[in-house]
This record gives structure tokens, C-alpha cells and sequence, in this order.
């Protein structure tokens, strides 16, 4: 694709991290993904989102409502639409500090996830087992852990609403025949 070009260098692969600390790093072009999100946050690089599946979208989302980002729809992108998100997270700075002030409050959060590790075993150890550390979902029957009750009543009304078009669609169609049914006038009657 970009072979005609000078300026732009194609590989197949490149470690997203010393990407992102790359000083001439403009804005980073990517799916949304989990780990590309948390790396940029942490790099303070703006982002170009293009969700494909999954959390991507709702990633985007938040990187869109924080200023730190522009999301593109996979179905609605083109090269204009494209080419103009890359000229306005460029040209306006406000996506440039906001990922910047996003890197400092990431870096300079309370507890490092180390510390956290510590604190909770340290707080397990002390207290023993309170059940506050432990998930609701431990108490829950395995039917509703895995929403089959949920599933089971969408399945029987998709069941039921399924068999009234069926009674529907044959009454319609016994109307239809009896209509186009010629009327047997042959028979005598006394």
C-alpha cells in the first residue's frame, strides 16, 4: 500500500511500547483493544480508534468522552473520514494535553498494583476469611451463575412468539385456499 511513499515505512511488526515513546509520535491508530488502550493512557498518546468486536467500542467511547481520543466506526470509515480524524487529533492540541494529563494521573495513582497485592494479603491475613474479598457470584446456584434461567425464558418466548406466527401464517393460508377452492356445484340437493 504505502511502497510510492517516502515518508512512510512499513514493518511487520514493531513493539507498541517504544511506538508510543517515540518523541515525533503524533497519534497511534488502533483497534481499542484493552492492552492498546492502557499502553497509550500510560504513554499520554492520542488515539484513533477503530473498533472491530468486543469491549473495542466501548473503549473508544471512553477515550472519545475523555478527550483523549477519536473513534471510527469499521462500517462507516473511508479515506476522507480517516485522513480528517488524523488532521483534527493533530492540529488540535486539546487531544495532545488530555492524554498527556490521562499519563499523570495513571502514573500517579494511590497504590501500585504491587502495593495493592500487599495490602490485600496483608488485610486476608489479619482478618482471616470475612467473605468481603470474595465474589457474590460464589453464593449463586450454577444455573443463574451462568444465566441459563435467563436464557431458558428468551428461548421460550422466541418458542411461543415462533408458534403464533406458525398458527399465523396457516391460518392465512387456509383462507387463501379456501378461497381459490372452486365451489362444487355439481351435487344435488333435495
Amino acid at each position: 500500500i504505502a511502497k510510492d511513499y517516502k515518508n512512510v515505512f512499513t514493518f511487520p511488526f514493531l513493539p507498541q511500547n517504544d511506538l508510543l515513546d517515540h518523541p515525533k509520535l503524533l497519534a497511534f491508530i488502533t483497534h481499542g483493544g484493552m492492552n492498546s488502550i492502557t499502553e497509550s493512557a500510560i504513554k499520554g498518546a492520542p488515539v484513533i480508534a477503530i473498533p472491530i468486536f468486543g469491549d473495542q467500542n466501548h473503549n473508544a467511547k471512553i477515550l472519545e468522552s475523555k478527550g483523549t481520543g477519536i473513534r471510527i466506526l469499521k462500517h462507516k470509515i473511508t479515506k476522507e473520514l480517516l485522513v480528517s480524524a488524523i488532521r483534527k487529533i493533530v492540529s488540535d492540541e486539546s487531544y495532545k494535553k488530555n492524554a498527556k494529563q490521562l499519563s499523570r494521573m495513571v502514573k500517579a495513582k494511590p497504590m501500585s498494583a504491587e502495593e495493592r497485592v500487599v495490602k490485600y494479603t496483608e488485610f486476608a491475613a489479619e482478618f482471616g476469611d470475612t467473605g468481603v474479598l470474595q465474589s457474590e457470584g460464589k453464593n449463586l446456584h450454577w444455573i443463574q451463575l451462568y444465566s441459563i434461567d435467563v436464557i431458558a425464558f428468551l428461548f421460550l418466548i422466541i418458542v411461543f412468539i415462533l408458534f403464533l406466527l406458525f398458527k399465523f401464517i396457516s391460518s392465512i393460508i387456509r383462507k387463501i385456499k379456501k378461497f381459490f377452492t372452486p365451489i362444487d356445484t355439481s351435487k344435488k340437493h333435495n
